[in-house]
């Protein structure tokens, strides 16, 4: 089935102007249906295009534009919706979002140039914050707030280059429970511990 749909697509191509489409499946060695979706001039990808695991489960769709995912596109594992957003010249750009198994939003944040920027949120399986914060060239930086499953902060403080680097405060049940300095993820300065009541009960001095 292959040999013959590149042998059509041989000939066909011969009579192709650059604008004329032809629609192609590809098939892995088992037979299983790979990907299918129209091609022009010189096999190269334009239009839509379906893809598929080795199961024959849609792994994403969306379009490509002189062979680079361009446009909306949609990602699945085990035909589940994982991801969903925008391509721009083969790389993740502006807004995405990820879904957990359950269907519930995972993450939703901007890219740009295929990397992690601006602000992005995290949330629980329940719908409850997980964490949020902001990246850098796919990187961590400035402020970002943790949160258990049930809504109780956790933890909350500065990253630069995804390191811990500057004052963190971490909680449990809500209540802060210690708080210190880092530089580059090696505490720093005064850290001082609380006990229930809130009241200091230690405090250590690491080297600057």
């Amino acid at each position: 089935m292959r040999i013959f749909i590149l042998l059509y697509l041989f000939f066909f191509s011969l009579f192709l102007s650059a604008e004329d489409k032809v629609y192609v499946k590809n098939y892995y060695k088992n037979k299983v249906l790979k990907e299918e979706g129209w091609v022009t001039e010189n096999n190269i990808k334009n239009g839509y295009w379906i893809h598929y695991d080795t199961k024959g489960k849609k792994s994403s769709e969306g379009d490509y534009l002189n062979n680079k995912k361009n446009g909306y596109w949609k990602l699945y594992k085990n035909n589940k919706l994982k991801e969903e957003g925008k391509y721009v010249n083969g790389k993740k750009a502006e807004w995405w979002k990820e879904y957990h198994n359950n269907g519930t939003l995972k993450c939703v944040g901007k890219y740009m140039e295929g990397k992690m920027e601006e602000h992005w949120a995290c949330y629980h399986t329940n719908n409850k914050l997980k964490n949020r914060g902001y990246f850098s060239k796919g990187k961590k930086y400035d402020w970002w707030e943790e949160y258990d499953i049930t809504g109780k902060k956790i933890k909350e403080g500065s990253y630069a280059s995804s390191k811990k680097d500057g004052y963190w405060k971490f909680y449990k049940k809500n209540t802060l429970v210690i708080e210190g300095m880092f530089r580059d993820e090696i505490k720093v300065g005064t850290w001082k511990i609380y006990d229930s009541n809130g009241k200091v009960s230690q405090i250590i001095e690491f080297e600057d």
